[in-house]
């Protein structure tokens, strides 16, 4: 069985599939998911993120939810990542903070050092261009301590002490990062879609090259990559 978990303007959707069925129930209702994210280690254990209303984790697929004992102190939760090497689970939120959470979504920390980078005066969301937010979040595959977080509207931040301390904006990458993500297989490349096209790092994000050319269209909202073949 292939099962899937989907934000849809209120709901989250658990589907699950096999050769000869196909079964769709909303298991978390009226809560206006914003971002999803399934343990890697632990499949039945999922995080989700809301537009105002925090975070609710499952250990169950879905059977059942929990709030956060102590949770982030930002309620627009707008990304979220689980780590396939430790315990680790990030969030991203408006305004752009990230918060970690080390025992499945019970406590969340603030990682401060975000929002003391240089460039964070100039971060503004079009939409809402008072405030800005944490967009996505990639985890490096092998090293827990490689953190690669995309600004909407500000770019690509990297961390290599698991965001202790951070790198700042290379203008090699696009700045409208919308999404970000790596693969096992080469553990060091980043993928970025972002409102100016897309983006390839081989080196953990220190340089990029930009690869939106021959496109009809550059405006690129999210990236989904082959498990098995990462060039696809």
């Amino acid at each position: 069985m292939t099962r899937i978990f989907a934000a849809t303007d209120n709901d989250v959707v658990r589907l699950d599939l096999d050769a000869t069925s196909r079964a769709a129930e909303a298991v978390l209702t009226g809560v206006a998911p914003r971002a999803l994210a399934v343990d890697p280690r632990e499949p039945d254990r999922v995080y989700v993120g809301t537009f105002d209303d925090g975070i609710f984790v499952t250990d169950n697929a879905g059977e059942s939810w929990r709030r956060p004992e102590h949770a982030p102190a930002d309620g627009r939760v707008l990304a979220l990542a689980a780590s396939s090497a430790t315990d680790h689970v990030y969030a991203g939120t408006e305004p752009s903070n990230l918060y970690r959470s080390e025992d499945h979504g019970r406590s969340w920390e603030l990682l401060p050092a975000l929002r003391e980078l240089p460039s964070e005066p100039n971060w503004s969301f079009p939409g809402r261009p008072w405030t800005h937010h944490v967009r996505t979040v990639a985890l490096h595959p092998v090293d827990p301590n490689q953190l690669t977080v995309g600004i909407e509207l500000g770019g690509v931040m990297r961390s290599s002490d698991g965001g202790a301390t951070w790198l700042d904006h290379n203008p090699q990458a696009h700045s409208d990062a919308h999404w970000l993500l790596t693969h096992p297989a080469v553990p060091d490349r980043v993928y970025e879609s972002a409102g100016q096209g897309i983006a390839l790092s081989e080196d953990r994000g220190a340089t990029w090259v930009k690869r939106e050319q021959g496109l009809d269209r550059t405006y690129a909202w999210a990236t989904a990559l082959d498990p098995a073949r990462p060039e696809r």
